[in-house]
């Protein structure tokens, strides 16, 4: 299934750079044989069967590669934890997944030991010794007869609305989303991506990393995200397509080697996990770079729209038009802004074991994600946040996200966040959370007369609290319950 593309590879180009780890470089051959050792390992050293779970609790290492495409071989199911997570947090998808065997690094072996300590059916085993386990282990031939809706892995998502659910990722699934990146971002074999989000979540492992992968690509794996060695990464390797979330490229852009930083290489970069400020659009800009904005969820691709390069300065913030293969409708149908309906054999096949919350995101085939966008006359959808998050004030919808952007144009505003809050007049309105930049004096009457020139007056916050920083998550989308 999957693992026919590193097979491919290794036929066609053998020598070609799949990966580097570090300065460690893995051909495509080299890859194929890891995968085919790291699949006997799991079948024969552990006895694992087909639809068994294999969690893994990790940062981003070439082991996350083999096991991934291992997985796919056998017909096992893996399971990345979220590291960043609370024991009590991970005991909770490891109670719900039931993996069979836990692999951690060392670092997190008190963490292993914490989330394990109830699980009687689990085993855990340190990837210290991972390397030797691979030299040690027989290549194992063929594969097992699989289905295209066979479970590769279960991603838990975020759980900032509730429990954490775990979206099944099929072979299929991930086929598509990497077909479809390809054709609609223009990949090709010659194009060098590094993987600074984490692989427990979708931006880590479905982005670039398995797409590119699938036509011949190369990835970089940091052993961690840095400001300083990320624009090293990008420069040494001559990256070709970067992307991260919106806090690691202003981390990055506040870094002292940005302003000599080389992007000569790089023919887009592009955020995805959370809206982007208007400040960071203009910082990379001014760098040369086309920046654009992307649009995804772990039930779906994620990556799902395209953006024409040359509309980058001319679109900010907007997310592009939908890719080749995906089917994007906003309902109800007609309306000037609407939820995002999505269609598409990239889609999600089920959360783990939960027939009845996965009923309720699908409706006569669609997705429905909760997100709220609105498209222009030449097709460009712009997000105007969550379903749960528009408020109304005075009988009229105000979508947060429009609100916040307007914000993110003032020089002094570096980050700002809206939410509607009860009003005894108007039902609700809003409030407005802002982190001035570079310690900029500002106040809520200079924010006002600011957005009466950009939005209708019942948009404008009359609330108004200015922190140091926001509560978010760690793909960096802010924790609008926290500040409710």
């Amino acid at each position: 299934m999957l693992e026919k593309w590193i097979e491919l590879r290794a036929r066609l180009q053998p020598e070609k750079t799949a990966l580097f780890q570090g300065r460690t470089a893995y051909s495509y051959k080299d890859l194929r044989e890891r995968i085919q050792k790291a699949s006997n390992y799991l079948t024969t050293g552990t006895s694992l069967k087909k639809g068994d779970r294999v969690a893994i609790l990790s940062q981003n290492c070439a082991t996350f590669v083999d096991l991934l495409f291992a997985c796919s071989r056998t017909g096992l199911i893996l399971v990345p934890l979220n590291w960043r997570l609370a024991p009590e947090e991970l005991k909770y998808q490891v109670r719900d997944a039931a993996p069979s065997v836990l692999l951690y690094s060392s670092q997190f072996e008190e963490t292993a030991e914490a989330i394990l300590e109830d699980s009687e059916t689990c085993r855990k085993v340190s990837l210290t010794h991972y390397e030797e386990l691979l030299a040690e282990a027989h290549t194992l031939p063929g594969e097992k007869e699989g289905d295209w809706e066979d479970p590769v892995a279960i991603l838990y998502t975020g759980g900032t609305t509730g429990t954490p659910k775990g979206a099944v990722l099929s072979q299929r699934m991930i086929l598509w989303n990497a077909m479809n990146t390809c054709a609609s971002w223009g990949l090709s074999p010659e194009d060098i991506a590094p993987i600074f989000t984490p692989m427990f979540h979708t931006g880590g492992l479905n982005v670039l990393l398995t797409p590119l992968l699938s036509i011949g690509g190369t990835v970089v794996i940091p052993d961690a995200f840095d400001p300083e060695s990320a624009l090293g990464i990008i420069e040494d390797h001559r990256c070709t397509v970067v992307f991260m979330i919106p806090t690691m490229f202003q981390m990055m852009a506040d870094s002292p080697s940005f302003k000599d930083a080389d992007f000569s290489s790089v023919r887009f970069m592009i955020a995805g996990g959370a809206p982007c400020p208007n400040t960071l659009y203009r910082t990379y800009f001014e760098k040369g770079v086309t920046f654009i904005q992307g649009y995804g969820l772990t039930e779906a691709g994620p990556n799902n729209f395209a953006f024409p390069h040359e509309k980058a300065r001319d679109k900010v913030g907007a997310i592009g038009i939908p890719s080749q293969y995906v089917e994007i409708r906003l309902e109800p149908q007609g309306a000037e802004t609407g939820e995002i309906w999505i269609r598409g054999p990239h889609v999600f096949s089920h959360y783990w074991r939960k027939p009845t919350e996965t009923g309720q995101v699908f409706e006569d085939g669609w997705l429905k994600t909760g997100d709220l966008a609105s498209v222009d006359e030449e097709g460009f959808y712009r997000i105007m946040g969550r379903r749960k998050e528009m408020y109304i004030s005075g009988g009229e919808n105000v979508y947060p996200v429009e609100v916040e952007y307007a914000l993110s144009l003032h020089p002094s505003v570096k980050e700002a966040a809206v939410i509607g809050v009860p009003d005894s007049k108007w039902g609700e309105v809003g409030k407005a959370y802002i982190v001035a930049r570079n310690g900029n004096k500002i106040t809520g009457e200079l924010l006002c007369e600011h957005l009466r020139e950009k939005l209708a007056r019942y948009k404008i916050p009359k609330q108004w609290e200015f922190r140091e920083d926001l509560p978010k998550t760690p793909a960096g989308k802010v924790l609008k319950n926290a500040l409710k």
